[in-house]
């Protein structure tokens, strides 16, 4: 990987530390407004990235300098003199000019040196942290993907950016290069909210619902799991001896964890007396003797035993491996009621306190099951315990929640087993796996496989209305939109996907395009990016199941634990798959790594209205300035194409500051 290097001086990197830029105050603020005059700037030539001195006459402590309109950092500045890092412009003849208020100096000749940076081919990609300047010298038509990139994991993290292009002789804009992208597919254009109603309008519920639920599901016991680690994990308290598997028309006592607003999901529960429906190899099916008449059959019971056993069990294990078998039962207890039902929009769950021994001592939960238990809604046509639900809807159900749903049982069971984790997986891990999981065995009900490059008629099975069978995945691409904007089938929203992130959730935090439903399905946007690594990495690792065990078993979660896994750094990872989100199949030969070999995403893309696709900022080789704001996680794109003069293209802070630790601009040349 080519980089350019650029050193910075003890005083630049002192003047950052204590903050000082060209907007403080100084004690000769009275010639703010006074024209000042340049008579020298050092040294010449400039060098981008390097300290510079410009000397003249009615300067303050609050001027600030430009060079070929960039405006520079400034470190240190008087009446005299002021110091400044030469922002990242052109090579060749340039201008500098000082500014107190809105007077400006008549501008002063310099000359700018290019930066030592190896030419990008076609297909190359390229990650700057540091001071983000790329350098070009005069082309043909070219075109340049680039992103501004956040790899923090602090989803209130929002870091202002300005992106600017300097083109030498300050060429002004022109044209776009013709012909860059091969000929869309002709599709009618879908968009993605209006599928499957009302089958869509459930799940989008339940996703935001399930979200909240895991937010709050981890908060309650996250402080027990490092005291419970201490202990030597989960075979601490596993059963020794095999327990006797009940049979079908037995009744169970059990407790469901309350997860209404203002109730503890360790401490508050409801009791629930069911009746064993049905017990298969690997799952045994537990209804509420207080469920609504004309349910789910004894038929309907087998039916889901036997997907369990054959496509979901078997896949899971696979890819996350085998799950805790804490009460010795050897299988899933799977307990279908009505007050799932009674709590509004959820039509599933696992809570993590069933991890935990029934007790009110320390690190126990008075709420628990001691197992492994899935919690699901049952059909309730007349809507008496809450939300009407048909019994062919909660048939089409069953088999994707319950894939989503076992992924949480097997990540909260193998991290208490582990020895050593002081925390959970990241929410949006967690998430973003139970997701990929309701791919794979969607794959498995449809004798597919990973890595094959499937395009939208794959992807939008069964998503039309009226269609009867399984949406295994038109969710993840309906995610996908959301996160890059998608409001209606004629607007998107400003500012995204780079204020919007996939890491955790920010429903609170003021200002957010993206709009609270947005915000809570994006988290399940990091799907594509565990899918991302799994075509990539998952061979050098064992195979995309060990990739996931591994990141499953880990001590820690989220970047950190994906670095440590993979070995590759995580600004490198998320650049790459950031610009995959655009890249894939849009333009022949590029790097395999900024492809997606699962999804053909360009294919897909041009299946759904204009507002739900990823749209970069278009520019040219011309001066140009825009300022963002980049979220944790996320990237400003930009497209930059057409024949180039020589040209400089920078991202810093408002005030010409390099970009703050967690930032990267990344860029990819495409054609």
């Amino acid at each position: 990987m080519n980089r350019p290097s650029y050193r910075l001086s003890a005083a630049l990197l002192a003047a950052i530390a204590l903050g000082a830029c060209g907007d403080s105050t100084g004690p000769d603020t009275n010639r703010v407004g006074v024209k000042p005059t340049v008579t020298g700037v050092t040294p010449t030539p400039l060098v981008p990235g390097t300290i510079a001195t410009l000397t003249g006459e009615d300067l303050t402590t609050t001027t600030q300098i430009y060079v070929n309109g960039a405006r520079a950092f400034v470190t240190e500045a008087n009446a005299s003199s002021v110091k400044f890092q030469v922002p990242c412009v052109a090579p060749g003849a340039a201008s500098v000019v000082a500014r107190n208020g809105s007077a400006d100096s008549d501008a002063f000749a310099a000359t700018v040196n290019a930066t030592p940076s190896a030419p990008m081919a076609v297909g190359d990609f390229r990650t700057l942290s540091g001071t983000h300047c790329l350098q070009l010298s005069a082309a043909g038509n070219e075109t340049y993907v680039i992103g501004v990139q956040s790899v923090s994991e602090n989803e209130s993290s929002l870091t202002p950016v300005v992106f600017g292009i300097d083109a030498a002789g300050g060429a002004t804009d022109a044209p776009m290069a013709a012909a860059l992208f091969r000929a869309a597919p002709q599709r009618g254009g879908f968009s993605p909210v209006s599928t499957r109603d009302p089958d869509r309008t459930r799940w989008d519920a339940h996703r935001r619902a399930e979200h909240d639920l895991r937010a709050r599901d981890l908060a309650t016991t996250s402080g027990m799991l490092s005291a419970r680690a201490s202990q030597g994990g989960i075979a601490t308290y596993k059963t020794t001896t095999a327990a006797a598997v009940p049979s079908v028309g037995d009744l169970v006592q059990m407790r469901y964890p309350d997860p209404s607003p203002g109730k503890n999901l360790c401490t508050d529960y409801v009791p629930v007396t069911g009746r064993v429906e049905h017990v298969s190899a690997r799952a045994i099916f537990v209804a509420d003797t207080a469920n609504p008449k004309n349910g789910f059959t004894a038929a309907d019971y087998s039916h889901f035993g036997s997907v369990f056993d054959d496509s979901i069990y078997v896949a899971q294990v696979t890819y996350f491996g085998a799950p805790t078998d804490l009460d010795a039962n050897q299988r899933i207890i799977v307990l279908l009621t009505k007050e799932v039902n009674r709590r509004d929009n959820i039509l599933g769950m696992v809570v993590s306190s069933d991890f935990f021994p029934r007790g009110s001592g320390t690190g126990q939960c008075q709420s628990s099951d001691y197992g492994e238990i899935y919690y699901g809604r049952v059909p309730d046509p007349n809507g008496d315990f809450g939300q009407q639900y048909s019994v062919a809807a909660a048939r089409r159900d069953v088999p994707a929640l319950i894939a989503h749903e076992m992924t949480h049982i097997i990540q909260f069971g193998r991290r208490l087993q582990v020895p050593g984790p002081t925390q959970y997986q990241a929410l949006w891990e967690m998430e973003s796996q139970a997701t990929l999981a309701e791919e794979v065995i969607g794959h498995r009900f449809n004798l597919r496989q990973t890595g094959q490059n499937y395009g939208f008629d794959v992807a939008w099975e069964n998503c039309d209305q009226n269609a009867t069978g399984i949406a295994w995945y038109c969710d993840k691409i309906q995610d996908l939109a959301l996160y890059y904007g998608f409001l209606t089938q004629d607007s998107r929203a400003p500012g995204a996907p780079e204020q919007c992130t996939f890491v955790n959730r920010v429903d609170e935090v003021t200002g957010i395009p993206c709009h609270e439903d947005q915000q809570r399905r994006a988290v399940y946007t990091g799907w594509s990016f565990l899918r991302w690594l799994s075509d990539h990495y998952g061979d050098d690792l064992g195979g995309e199941g060990q990739l996931h065990r591994n990141l499953i078993d880990n001590t820690i979660g989220g970047f950190p634990s994906i670095a440590q896994v993979v070995g590759e750094p995580i600004d490198e990872l998320l650049g790459r798959w950031a610009a995959s989100l655009y890249i894939d199949d849009r333009f022949p030969g590029v790097s395999g790594l900024l492809t997606l070999p699962s999804w053909n995403l360009y294919d897909i893309e041009q299946g759904l209205v204009q507002t739900a696709r990823l749209q970069p900022y278009e520019y040219s080789f011309a001066d140009a300035s825009r300022e963002v704001s980049v979220r944790a996680g996320s990237s400003a794109y930009f497209l930059v194409s057409g024949s180039r003069v020589a040209t400089a293209i920078r991202a810093t802070s408002p005030n010409g500051a390099p970009l703050p630790a967690p930032m990267r601009m990344w860029i990819a040349r495409v054609q």
